[in-house]
């Protein structure tokens, strides 16, 4: 009786040290799950403030040529700054005009 009185304490303290184990891995095996996470959270993060920053400058970028070309818009709504632009680049000129283009050294 005293045999199976250590018997049952031994299996006790063999079948505690096995509980305690497999809940020390479980618990270590949750942590490197919540580390690895929280890992890939912030460099997400980091990688959306970077495209963040990247779509900001297109974003100014746009707004500018949007300016340009508002600003293009409304010149070629008036008749003189269409004559004097086809003159320019397209070498236009009104009847009895003579032009004369300079070309600088090089070309």
């Amino acid at each position: 009786m005293v045999k199976e009185r250590k018997v049952k304490k031994v299996n006790a303290e063999v079948y505690h040290k096995r509980r305690l184990r497999a809940l020390l891995i479980t618990l270590s095996v949750l942590i490197l799950l919540l580390v690895n996470s929280v890992f890939n959270d912030w460099r997400q993060i980091l990688n959306n403030r970077e495209l963040k920053t990247e779509l900001t400058a297109k974003y100014d970028d746009l707004l500018e040529e949007e300016k340009r070309l508002s600003s293009e818009v409304t010149k070629l709504q008036d008749l003189d700054y269409i004559l004097l632009y086809a003159r320019e680049k397209y070498g236009y000129s009104k009847d009895g005009e003579l032009i004369i283009q300079i070309y600088p050294e090089g070309e």
